[in-house]
């Protein structure tokens, strides 16, 4: 049977400032993350959660709630955020790095800040 598959790192030069750069909640209404702990698949989810867990990250949005669903069935680990727009973000963390994962996470919340300081310059 084949282990998962090889890939390239994908977060290299520049963009590892973006996945080491501490999450910023302001634009999340909520995150829900579903793993099996006893997976060896799910380290990067269970990284994850403990650095949106953290006190820095959380002040940034106090009123954001992360539910976390523990469950030994061996199923894939999921992340969904929920943005205050209703768009959805969900990241299937199985083959994913814990560096990837926050790449993704912060490059969505650094566009989501960007699109909101458009719009309220252009109406002004």
């Amino acid at each position: 049977m084949a282990g998962p598959p090889r890939f390239v790192p994908t977060v290299i030069g520049k963009l590892v400032k973006i996945a080491r750069k501490r999450p910023d909640l302001t634009n999340v209404s909520s995150i829900q993350i579903h793993m099996c702990p006893w997976e060896k698949n799910s380290t990067s989810t269970k990284s994850f959660w403990m650095t949106v867990s953290g006190e820095k990250s959380r002040k940034t949005n106090r009123l954001c709630p992360i539910n976390t669903n523990v469950a030994h069935d061996g199923s894939e680990p999921t992340i969904t955020v929920q943005f205050y727009d209703e768009e959805k973000l969900c990241i299937h963390g199985q083959y994913l790095t814990a560096e990837e994962i926050m790449y993704h996470f912060n490059s969505f919340c650094i566009n989501k800040g960007l699109v909101k300081k458009d719009t309220n310059t252009t109406l002004f």
